[in-house]
């Protein structure tokens, strides 16, 4: 994940990880992943079941990705785009 944020900032970086997070673990969930965490977050685990995949368009709206990448900057975005 620090490879995808890398534009920003430590300090920023650091503020900003949560609600990245919280927005992919989302975009996987409405897509019929399952998720496991555990230690209240430390650590999850998402698996995206055979069939479906967590970059559905479709879903990208409701899982609050369109405002994840713009916080992302310029840069952050592209690194996001030429993984996908």
């Amino acid at each position: 994940m620090n490879w995808l944020l890398y534009d920003l900032t430590p300090s920023k970086r650091d503020a900003y990880f949560p609600t990245f997070l919280t927005t992919i673990v989302r975009a996987a969930a409405l897509n019929a992943a399952d998720i496991l965490e555990a230690r209240n977050w430390d650590s999850c685990l998402v698996l995206v079941r055979p069939g479906y995949e967590a970059d559905n368009p479709l879903t990208w709206f409701a899982a609050g990705l369109p405002s994840a990448l713009w916080n992302l900057g310029v840069a952050g975005c592209r690194v996001s785009c030429d993984i996908c």
